[in-house]
Order: C-alpha cells, then sequence, then structure tokens
C-alpha cells in the first residue's frame, strides 16, 4: 500500500513533495466517484479486462452488466494478484495488455 501511494509523489526542486493527483477534486466529488456510472449505449470494440485472482471486487453479476456493455468484453485473471493487479503483477499485466492490442 505505502509503494503504491508513493507513486503518486512528486519530488519538488525546492526539496520537498507534493502530491500528483488532485486531491482537493477527489475529495469534493467523492461521493460522485463512488456511484455507479450509468450507462446508454454499447461497446462494440473489443475491451480487456485484468483481474486478481485474489480480489472479489468484480463479481459474476459485475461481468454481466459489463457485458451488456462490452459486447466483446474479455476478462483475464491474474491469480495471484489482488486488486491492484498492475502493482501486483507488473510484468504479466503488462504482457497482457501488450498483446491485447497487438
Amino acid at each position: 500500500m505505502r509503494a503504491f501511494l508513493l507513486t503518486n509523489l512528486k519530488r519538488q526542486e525546492s526539496g520537498g513533495y507534493r502530491w500528483k493527483i488532485n486531491l482537493e477534486a477527489i475529495r469534493d466529488q467523492y461521493t460522485n466517484l463512488t456511484e455507479a456510472v450509468a450507462v446508454n449505449a454499447r461497446v462494440d470494440t473489443p475491451a480487456l479486462f485484468v483481474l486478481g485472482g485474489r480480489s472479489s471486487y468484480v463479481s459474476e453479476n459485475d461481468r454481466a452488466q459489463i457485458r451488456n456493455v462490452f459486447v466483446h468484453a474479455e476478462f483475464v485473471t491474474i491469480q495471484h494478484a489482488a486488486h491492484w493487479v498492475h502493482a501486483d503483477a507488473p510484468d504479466e499485466f503488462v504482457a497482457l495488455v501488450r498483446s491485447f492490442l497487438t
């Protein structure tokens, strides 16, 4: 967790640090950020969803809803990763995305 949070820090020329992300906007819009996304269209292009095998964040019900929007959704699970797949298994994540894009 600490390593992940540190990726959002940037060193300033003065020697201090500042957040790269806009914490004020996140705080002000947090309620909106946590609401479900309403989608009224279908996406007919390929879409890759990379899941962590140690995460229950995307349920079977979620997958069904995703497939209703992303007609050609492909789900790939990296078994030893948790929710932050890109942080838990960066090499495997990048390989999957590169393969999907080519």
